[in-house]
């Protein structure tokens, strides 16, 4: 078999052939040569019966080894911790991503909530439910970051931000859950209402929806333990350990992140995108931009003209 010449480290044909020739050299005639070069001091005295003693390292070589070998072992603790943190991965444009395990908001698990297996978002009396979750925001739904961060931190790509080419928009996915939901209880709800069949792009979102809330449930897998001694009561008023939504939304609204994003509606169609970021708040460091570009340019009908509600 031949080697390639970086994996090559055996001896050249022409030494293996002397070490042969040596080797067929007899007792006798070793012995003489030992013997002929006892005393001279240029030859080292070889022990002919004896064993080569072992090797022994000294402490302060003892000690270098066992620091060095101790600084190797925690490396590699360390990067199979790093590696054990992944815990998503994001696939785009065929290229993989990891997100890792640590919040990019900074929320911990830190706030004490009480679970209600009945609550007034599932009243019989309908004005009070629907008003109640109308007004869940998801204006907080997405956010404008650095590019420059989003690639330390791992990000995909993401579409470049209208008023700032540094920053890019992403959308946050616990957001994204909730509007979900509020997208799929309006449509049941409307369905059951009227008694009629919902269009096709609508019943297409809703599966959107659902298949994506799978998704996002089978990747937290929630281990909470609940109760069930009462029937329709599961986990009733349980204390679970949450993350703090309010501070979510804060974290996303922040001056450095808000990417004047409105949701104008939760349930129509969106025909131009750009509308939605068309109004920054008071203060926002994209207000004369955004005024500047839509002077120019003028606006755009936000929804698909006829779009059902």
């Amino acid at each position: 078999m031949t080697f390639p010449s970086f994996m090559n480290p055996i001896p050249k044909l022409k030494e293996m052939s002397t070490s042969t020739e040596r080797s067929s050299t007899s007792c006798d005639e070793e012995k003489d040569l030992l013997r002929k070069h006892e005393d001279d001091d240029e030859f080292f005295h070889l022990p002919i019966h004896r064993r080569k003693a072992p090797f022994r390292l000294g402490l302060g070589s003892s000690l270098a080894v066992s620091v060095a070998l101790l600084l190797s072992i925690c490396f590699n603790l360390y990067t199979a911790l790093r590696y054990h943190r992944k815990v998503c991965v994001a696939n785009t444009q065929l290229k993989p991503y990891v997100v890792a395990a640590p919040s990019y908001s900074g929320l911990e698990y830190n706030k004490l909530v009480e679970f209600h297996a009945m609550t007034d978002w599932q009243s019989k009396n309908t004005t009070v439910a629907d008003a109640l979750w109308d007004a869940i925001d998801i204006s907080p739904i997405t956010i404008a970051i650095s590019k420059k961060w989003a690639a330390e931190h791992g990000l995909p790509e993401s579409n470049t931000f209208y008023w700032d080419e540094d920053k890019a928009l992403y959308h946050i996915k616990g957001i994204h859950g909730m509007h979900c939901l509020k997208y799929l209880r309006h449509f049941i709800v409307k369905s059951g209402r009227e008694g009629k069949p919902l269009a096709p792009h609508v019943v297409g979102h809703m599966g959107h929806c659902l298949d994506s809330l799978r998704q996002d449930i089978m990747c937290t897998a929630d281990d909470t333990l609940m109760p069930g001694l009462v029937e329709h009561r599961l986990g009733d008023k349980q204390i679970l350990q949450c993350r703090d939504w309010e501070a979510l939304n804060r974290w996303a609204k922040d001056p450095e992140r808000d990417s004047c994003f409105q949701q104008a509606s939760d349930y129509k169609h969106v025909a131009h995108n750009l509308e939605r970021h068309a109004v920054c708040p008071p203060g926002s460091q994209y207000d004369a931009v955004s005024r500047k570009y839509f002077e120019i340019h003028g606006h755009k009908n936000l929804f698909e003209p006829d779009d059902e509600e």
